[in-house]
């Protein structure tokens, strides 16, 4: 009897971690307006021809607690990847083309208070305007059914000829 009532209570307590109840993630979560946050960080913002400028943008969580997510993207394998950063032209639509080679879509836990951040480099090719851009984009809540995008503030780059 006392052996059925430890294999019992074992398995109670598999499938209580297994449903995340004691992992001190949220997988019931509601994303609200401000509990994430992205910035978009440049080098510089006026250029040459030639030069190269680096972008880092940093994503964090500001809603007070671990958040398990599902990446959009199957290639996706840890949280830095779902940071999408791009260099437009000015006036140009800002369209993130991401290619899948398909399969399942990884979760993950993005901790309280945790900052992720993806730096990427860009070589000016032509003068003009420029703008900078980013965009995350993930899964929350039950059955990961509510999409989260969050795009940081563009930032515009000036690139003038070579002198």
């Amino acid at each position: 009897m006392n052996k059925l009532i430890g294999i019992f209570i074992l398995g109670v307590i598999i499938m209580a971690f297994s449903l995340g109840l004691f992992s001190g993630c949220d997988s019931n979560y509601v994303n609200q307006e401000g509990d994430f946050s992205l910035e978009i960080l440049v080098d510089k913002t006026a250029v040459h021809v030639g030069d190269t400028i680096k972008v880092t943008v940093k994503l964090q969580n500001l809603s007070g607690k671990n958040v398990r997510i599902q990446m959009r993207h199957p290639d996706f394998k840890k949280l830095e990847d779902m940071i999408l950063i791009e260099l437009f032209d000015e006036n140009e639509e800002h369209k993130f083309d991401v290619t899948s080679k398909g399969g399942p879509r990884k979760i993950l836990t993005v901790k309280k208070d945790a900052v992720i951040a993806q730096t990427k480099d860009f070589q000016i090719e032509s003068y003009g305007n420029y703008e900078v851009s980013s965009l995350v984009v993930f899964y929350v809540g039950k059955g990961y059914i509510e999409l989260v995008s969050i795009t940081g503030e563009t930032k515009k780059i000036v690139a003038s000829e070579i002198q």
